[in-house]
């Protein structure tokens, strides 16, 4: 836990000290690293990368630290994670949807995780909207069943914090 925290720490201070371009905001490089953010205003707290592009534009970077993570509605881990990163996408306050992105950091990604639930989320972004999104994991063996179900778990999380049933149109733009 705190070793691997303090370990991405450091990862992210390497990359501002060298003003490196960061994972995942390819576009830019590193101007600002922040750590337990919630007094910024974030839910998702464990550590806040900041990029600047050549035009100027900011985006962010903001993420959660996890030894092991299981894409479950009954784990409490994924529960919170999951929850802080709606809670912040919902924030227009602290995060664009157009530029801004989350991560999740584990020590050793599983198959299962590197596989399903990368594969929901490149699913995701491959789609060209939400109606392309449903018909793909609609669309027998196009995505495995295993994705389709943590779609349902992240899903269900979603709708408890929403007090409602949230359709999976709803959270493919969070996905």
């Amino acid at each position: 836990g705190n070793v691997l925290e303090l370990s991405v720490g450091a990862y992210w201070l390497a990359q501002l000290l060298v003003g490196a371009v960061p994972p995942i905001l390819i576009d830019c490089s590193v101007t600002e690293v922040h750590f337990q953010t919630e007094h910024l205003g974030w839910q998702t707290d464990d550590f806040l990368v900041v990029g600047q592009n050549g035009d100027g534009m900011i985006r962010k970077l903001a993420g959660q630290v996890k030894r092991t993570f299981t894409v479950s509605s009954i784990d409490e881990d994924c529960k919170k994670a999951i929850q802080d990163f709606w809670s912040d996408f919902n924030n227009e306050e602290v995060f664009s949807a157009a530029t801004d992105r989350f991560a999740i950091v584990t020590q050793m990604g599983t198959n299962m995780l590197l596989q399903h639930f990368g594969g929901l989320l490149e699913c995701a972004r491959a789609a060209y909207d939400s109606q392309d999104f449903e018909h793909r994991l609609n669309t027998h063996g196009f995505i495995s069943s295993t994705a389709n179900r943590y779609c349902n778990e992240l899903l269900s999380i979603i709708s408890a914090v929403e007090v409602r049933d949230v359709p999976r149109a709803e959270i493919w733009p969070f996905l």
